[in-house]
C-alpha cells in the first residue's frame, strides 16, 4: 500500500518491507523487532487505528539526489528558493536555474543526471535544460520504461545519450546538444517511440552511430532547422522506424 491510510484496529503486529517507511500519529510510539512493527496513538497501550506507511522514494533521480516525500519540495537543498521540485501527483519535475553536476549511478557502468524509472516524466524548465557531465559513461536524462516531455529548451554534453526514454520524447524548444565519447556510445537522441522536437534541432557526435535515433515504428518530428555533424566518416544522421518529418 502506498501512500494510504492503513487501518490496523483489528491486529498489532505488521510487517513493512525495507523499501517503506511508515508516520506516526503526532504523539505516537512505535516498537520494532526484526522489521515487525506496533504502533501506539500516543506514548501508552493504545493501538493506532490509522497510520501512513509509503515508499522510501519516488523512483527519480535528480542530481544524483534521489527525489522523496521529504525533499520534493526542494530537491537540492537550496538555503534560498528552490530550483528543483517535484509533483508525484502528475509526475511533472520543475528545474529553474538548477545546476546539476552530480550523477546518478544506474549500475556498474552508466550513470545520469536525471534518472527516472517506469513513470512518464515532464519536466518544466521555462529558462532551459543545461545537461553537461564529464562522466565516463554518462547520460543527461534517461528515462527507463515510460516517456520524457520538456517544456523548454535543452543544451549540453555528455559521454553517451543526452536524452534516452524507452516510449518517446517529446521537447517544446530548441535542443543543442552534443556527446563526446568515440568509442562504444549511444546515440545523442535516442528513444523507443516517437521524437518530436518544436524548435531547431542541433546535434553533434564523435561517434559513428545515428545523432537522432528511434525504433517501434516511431516518428521523428523536427517543427524548425536540423545542424547535424558527425566527426566521423561513418557517421549517420537520422533513423526512424516510421517517418522523418521536418
Amino acid at each position: 500500500v502506498l501512500s494510504e491510510y492503513v487501518a490496523l484496529a483489528s491486529y498489532e503486529g505488521f510487517v513493512i518491507p525495507d523499501t517503506h517507511s511508515i508516520t506516526t500519529p503526532e504523539e505516537g510510539e512505535i516498537a520494532e523487532v526484526l522489521n515487525t512493527y506496533t504502533i501506539t496513538e500516543s506514548a501508552g497501550t493504545t493501538i493506532a487505528k490509522h497510520v501512513i506507511i509509503e515508499p522510501n522514494g519516488y523512483p527519480l533521480w535528480v542530481g544524483g539526489v534521489r527525489v522523496t516525500s521529504a525533499n520534493k519540495d526542494n530537491i537540492l537543498g537550496d538555503s534560498g528558493t528552490p530550483t528543483a521540485t517535484y509533483d508525484p501527483d502528475t509526475k511533472t519535475l520543475t528545474l529553474d536555474g538548477a545546476t546539476l553536476s552530480n550523477v546518478y549511478k544506474i549500475d556498474e557502468y552508466y550513470s545520469a543526471l536525471i534518472y527516472a524509472s517506469g513513470i512518464n516524466l515532464m519536466i518544466n524548465a521555462e529558462d532551459g535544460l543545461a545537461l553537461n557531465t564529464l562522466a565516463e559513461n554518462g547520460y543527461g536524462v534517461f528515462v527507463k520504461d515510460g516517456s520524457l516531455t520538456i517544456n523548454g529548451s535543452v543544451t549540453g554534453s555528455v559521454a553517451n545519450s543526452i536524452l534516452c526514454a524507452h516510449n518517446g520524447i517529446e521537447i517544446t524548444g530548441d535542443v543543442d546538444v552534443s556527446n563526446f565519447k568515440e568509442q562504444n556510445a549511444n546515440y545523442p537522441i535516442w528513444a523507443s517511440g516517437n521524437i518530436g522536437i518544436g524548435g531547431n534541432l542541433t546535434v553533434a557526435t564523435k561517434s559513428s552511430k545515428y545523432c537522432v535515433y528511434t525504433s517501434r515504428s516511431g516518428d521523428i518530428s523536427i517543427g524548425k532547422n536540423v545542424n547535424i555533424k558527425s566527426e566521423t566518416s561513418d557517421g549517420a544522421g537520422m533513423f526512424a522506424d516510421g517517418k522523418i518529418i521536418v
